[in-house]
């Protein structure tokens, strides 16, 4: 007996000496908590079937496929965008240059075309705000079946709105309350667990879809305010009826200009600087130029409408990185239209008034999130995210903005958004840390997407 049991205890130790084995183990690595700011040093992340299924400060034996040592580099989670059109991607806006349908040897291209524009920079999910009904079914089986080479996906298929006799191929048209309810579970039964709510959707619809969406535990997002017409539904009225995600910051003035009067005032102060709105470009500096009028004519009312959104814990998506690129170039752009250098500087001092207001949001409690809206997203985002920073916001906060919060408006921060055990090995390791100098957003990076290095 005595030998049996010395024979048993020396199994059991050297099973307890036998090194775990994981398929990557990261060592070394400074660790940004997104939830607090905080970074811890020397951390080892241990990896297996793409998700964290350790993280510790010890030096526990273990062998690996995979050894990555991070040599005390900032590692985050990787960034999420929750405002595409995959067309932007795909035909830089042009549906004639694309299929009606998805299908066949196409979608390996369009896949990589889409993935290739945002995954070497560090965003690993996105969620389409808006395409033609029939991709719907193509996204949904990327989404079923993610790889690790290739951008994983959400949809919302296409954006609601009523029939008007707008043909844009992106919208779903909607010809009453009941067409609404009916299109609402069809979605639903075809996986989509996202909506979108376009500001054409007038209020019959609009109750429906929300009414609906609600009782089948669908996330609704809304672009609310409609340019140039008071009788669409504001902001405030949304949020009365239940809505509390909503898109593209830039456009909460238009919940302001609530009369015809409004919005003649605002065109005469535009024109006298710009001249007549004819073209994209002079349409989107005018919502920089509702900022300033706003904050002149319309302060008390925007006021009200921040503490409305923050009783609500309401969420809005940024886009600002797409009215910045309208009037200053960039590392991969250039404006489409020139401006007088007189313009330029207003639109640049619209621009800063619009980050104050994007900053008494956040320091509200309303949680912004990326949401880039043009091609080039994941260059666009990095973009954006200076941009925050050159504005007043603390590094580590645009950190969250760009993970976590995205993350927990789509319905996906138990799977990704930050880096803790259980979630999928979606990080970036920083060649220069953001947090020491916003300008290392773009610096070299290596990126993991579900625990296998992107090349």
């Amino acid at each position: 007996m005595k030998s049996l049991y010395l024979v048993l205890i020396s199994c059991l130790c050297f099973a307890c000496m036998t090194p775990q084995h994981y398929d990557v183990v990261i060592t070394n690595a400074s660790l940004l908590d997104i939830h607090t700011g905080q970074v811890t040093a020397r951390q080892t992340i241990l990896i297996n079937a793409g998700l964290i299924v350790d993280i510790q400060n010890d030096t526990k034996r273990f062998t690996t496929d995979t050894l990555i040592d991070a040599q005390e580099k900032l590692v985050s989670p990787s960034f999420i965008d929750t405002h595409v059109h995959p067309i932007s991607e795909f035909a830089d806006g042009d549906y004639s240059l694309v299929p009606d349908t998805l299908q066949g040897d196409s979608l390996v291209y369009y896949r990589n075309k889409l993935t290739a524009g945002f995954l070497p920079f560090g965003t690993t999910t996105i969620l389409m705000m808006g395409h033609p009904p029939a991709w719907t079914p193509a996204f949904l089986k990327w989404t079923r079946q993610p790889e690790a080479k290739q951008l994983d996906v959400l949809t919302s298929g296409g954006a609601l709105a009523t029939e008007d006799g707008n043909t844009y191929p992106g919208h779903h048209r909607l010809n009453s309350p009941q067409e609404a309810q009916q299109v609402v579970q069809e979605y639903y039964d075809l996986g989509v667990r996202n909506l979108k709510l376009y500001w054409r959707l007038r209020p019959p619809e609009f109750k429906a879809v929300i009414a609906t969406a609600d009782s089948l535990g669908l996330r609704t997002f809304g672009h609310i305010g409609g340019f140039q017409d008071p009788t669409q539904l504001t902001i405030s009225e949304a949020l009365k009826m239940g809505l509390s995600d909503y898109e593209h910051l830039s456009i909460l003035p238009c919940s302001l200009l609530t009369t015809p009067e409004d919005w003649d005032n605002f065109n005469k102060q535009f024109e006298a600087h710009f001249g007549e709105v004819d073209t994209e470009p002079l349409l989107l500096l005018s919502i920089l130029e509702m900022f300033r009028y706003t904050r002149d004519h319309k302060k008390e009312a925007f006021d009200q409408l921040i503490d409305e959104l923050a009783a609500a814990e309401a969420s809005i998506s940024t886009t600002i990185g797409f009215l910045y690129q309208q009037y200053q170039a960039t590392s991969f752009s250039e404006p489409r239209t020139a401006f007088s250098a007189e313009q330029i500087a207003r639109s640049e001092e619209n621009f800063a008034i619009m980050m104050t207001f994007a900053k008494r949001l956040h320091d509200k409690g309303i949680a912004l999130r990326i949401g880039t809206d043009t091609k080039n997203g994941g260059q666009v985002l990095l973009l954006e995210l200076q941009l925050l920073t050159e504005h007043g916001f603390n590094t580590a906060e645009v950190m969250k903005i760009a993970s976590y919060n995205g993350a927990k408006s789509a319905g996906i921060d138990h799977q990704v958004g930050s880096l803790s055990v259980g979630k999928q090995a979606n990080l970036i390791i920083w060649e220069q840390s953001p947090l020491e100098n916003p300008s290392h957003f773009t610096a070299n990076k290596i990126i993991l997407k579900d625990g296998k290095i992107y090349h």
